[in-house]
């Protein structure tokens, strides 16, 4: 085979390489369709021990943040999550906190950031509606933004910026 024949191979492999690598790197975080209906038939229990029904909240704005008390970006955005829920762009909405640890650490640490939205004990049952919903990787924080339809209108994977979340559910 000639030089501009390998070379020519070698370029057509690093773009099919390339392309496959950017579709992968789409697939991973973009939820699909199916991927509310997990949400919806989740069942958790919230910080005082009481069942939780995730479709209780259907036909709402939802936030949902899966988080972690040992997160440092899940510990920094928290207190963006409450300011924006109390905010008047906020209360049309229903912010919901899935931790993926245990009511025992997490009630300590709801306390002392004040977050007053509704908290939710998942466990490592959480880890596998977090890949569920659309985030493969299992990495923290993720954040999915559901319209009333339940149709996805944002998922995030890292930290949201507070001024990001309030411009996301103005349009909405």
């Amino acid at each position: 085979m000639s030089r501009r024949a390998q070379a020519s191979l070698i370029v057509i492999a690093a773009l099919l390489a390339g392309a496959f690598g950017f579709w992968f790197n789409t697939q991973r975080l973009e939820p699909q369709p199916s991927a509310t209906e997990a949400l919806w038939r989740a069942e958790f229990k919230d910080l005082q021990g009481r069942p939780f029904k995730m479709d209780s909240l259907k036909g709402q704005i939802l936030v949902v943040n899966f988080w972690a008390t040992w997160c440092g970006p899940c510990v920094e955005e928290m207190p963006d999550f409450q300011r924006a829920s109390q905010s008047d762009v906020g209360k049309k909405a229903v912010f919901v906190g899935i931790g993926i640890d245990y009511a025992k650490n997490m009630r300590p640490f709801a306390d002392k950031l004040g977050i007053s939205y509704l908290l939710l004990e998942s466990g490592s049952q959480g880890l596998d509606l977090l890949k569920a919903v659309g985030n493969r990787s299992g990495a923290l924080p993720y954040t999915l933004v559901l319209k009333p339809s339940g149709e996805v209108a944002a998922a995030k994977l890292g930290k949201f910026e507070y001024p990001d979340l309030l411009n996301m559910l103005s349009g909405l």
